[in-house]
């Protein structure tokens, strides 16, 4: 599961940059929730409730702009069910 993890992370990463390549501010928020999903994967915890929520909030603000970053968030949300998260 940790190596699906990481790899839904890396598919937001992309879908990030792709859809933001020069608006950071815009990004911040979502990179900020695969950064505390990374950092609880380095250290050996699991990630908070909290990060699935955040992550629901913001599939719902960029679903309809940017498809490819929804499906990147719906693949993590759904790798954080399955974490029991």
């Amino acid at each position: 599961m940790k190596q699906k993890l990481t790899q839904d992370l890396e598919q937001l990463d992309q879908a990030i940059k792709q859809a933001f390549p020069a608006d950071e501010c815009t990004a911040s928020n979502l990179r900020q929730v695969a950064d505390e999903i990374s950092l609880a994967i380095k250290t050996g915890h699991s990630p908070q409730q909290q990060v699935a929520e955040q992550l629901e909030v913001e599939l719902l603000n960029f679903e309809q702009a940017h498809p490819q970053l929804s499906h990147a968030i719906r693949n993590l949300m759904h790798t954080l069910s399955g974490m029991g998260i």
